[in-house]
């Protein structure tokens, strides 16, 4: 996977609180510079790969298991 979707997961990650929550997609993106054509093809991987889920309109969020591995990520970092 290339460092822009981990960088995305990680945005949404932390813009989400580190929990389950929705975020736009754009809000994501607009937080790494990224064109909206740049945000949409990484939103369509990631939720091809069953790392997000999509929403409603242009919202997504994480899936329980990457949720899972972002934690002990973090975790792992942070203590």
């Amino acid at each position: 996977m290339s460092h822009a979707r981990d960088q995305f997961l990680i945005k949404l990650y932390h813009l989400s609180n580190r929990e389950l929550a929705t975020i736009d997609r754009y809000e994501v993106g607009k937080e790494l510079n990224l064109r909206k054509e740049e945000t949409d093809a990484i939103v369509d991987e990631l939720s091809s790969r069953e790392r997000i889920t999509t929403m409603a309109g242009t919202t997504i969020m994480l899936t329980p298991d990457e949720k899972k591995i972002l934690d002990t990520e973090w975790r792992r970092v942070n203590e």
